[in-house]
């Protein structure tokens, strides 16, 4: 089959769809900082008002059941709603570009076009951090090689956008523990007290370092996994044990991995992705030039025609 991924991921319905999905990814980093700010920030600032100031201490208590059943009921749940929304969004574009039906049973059904127009007229940026995302010379391999090698770069690109944030994020919480159990015992705070302005207002810190750092395991394990999938697609394509309907069926499994992993990711901010944009996109084509440049081995083995 033909291979117009370079072509096709410029097209305006295709940045329509890109433009959505970071519009939804943005209200879903948005959720996710008033996460940071009620549930770390402000237990950690009412423990040390606590440790100071004894007459505040049982309203330190009230305080911090009342952010950590505000996050379980509604914060978490409106940041895991947009983060799928994002991760739906973001299904349709590739099973758009690579070709590959729908699967209903695991996103369930497509955003209808309106909703994909009314998200993307919320956009505010440049197309050009959009366009370009897969180099040109993809659409000299067959359309079933070019796509596990798109799906394959797709997942090492997430997750190199996500390495390290998160672990930093978990640091932070740790260290406001230890802040707040270091002062409380240099205090020399009674268990009364202990209890009350150190271990109350660390709970909710405590639920949310547990919370990211599942999360980030559980992300780098799938991405483990996905790239493993693709590599070994492309071994069994290079030795003719995969045609290309077969090579369909199993990037369709791949791509509902991508979208089970998409669905779970940790947060990262607009301001990062800004700033290893420039870094990792170069990155990024080097390694599809010298997979595609790879890619004439797979294709002279399993006897497949290359287009010049």
């Amino acid at each position: 089959m033909t291979c117009e991924i370079s072509t096709e991921q410029n097209s305006p319905a295709m940045l329509r769809l890109l433009k959505a999905r970071s519009v939804a990814y943005r209200s879903a980093q948005r959720w996710q900082l008033s996460q940071l700010v009620l549930v770390v920030m402000i237990p950690f600032v009412a423990g040390l008002a606590a440790i100071f100031y004894p007459l505040v201490r049982p309203y330190t208590v009230s305080l911090t059941v009342i952010l950590t059943l505000l996050d379980a009921l509604l914060l978490d749940r409106q940041f895991r709603h947009f983060t799928k929304r994002a991760a739906i969004i973001g299904d349709q574009f590739d099973t758009n570009l690579f070709k590959l039906p729908w699967n209903y049973a695991a996103a369930g059904p497509q955003l209808s076009n309106e909703a994909i127009i009314f998200a993307a007229d919320s956009w505010i940026g440049d197309d050009t951090e959009l366009c370009n995302r897969y180099p040109a010379s993809v659409d000299l391999e067959p359309l079933h090689v070019a796509r596990v090698l798109c799906q394959r770069s797709g997942v090492w690109y997430d997750a190199e956008l996500r390495k390290g944030f998160s672990l930093r994020l978990v640091t932070l919480g740790g260290a406001m523990m230890a802040v707040l159990t270091t002062i409380g015992v240099s205090r020399g705070l009674p268990l009364p007290d202990w209890l009350l302005s150190v271990l109350a207002p660390s709970t909710p810190i405590l639920i949310w370092i547990i919370r990211e750092n599942f999360r980030m395991k559980d992300a780098a394990e799938a991405n483990e996994k996905i790239s493993a999938a693709a590599e070994k697609l492309l071994d069994d394509i290079k030795v003719g044990r995969s045609d290309e309907t077969e090579s369909r069926f199993r990037s369709r499994d791949i791509q509902t991995a991508v979208l089970a992993r998409r669905t779970s990711n940790p947060w990262v901010p607009r301001w990062l992705y800004r700033r290893l944009r420039p870094r990792l996109e170069p990155a990024l084509r080097t390694g599809m030039e010298e997979r595609l440049a790879g890619a004439d081995e797979i294709l002279d083995r399993a006897s497949i025609p290359v287009k010049k």
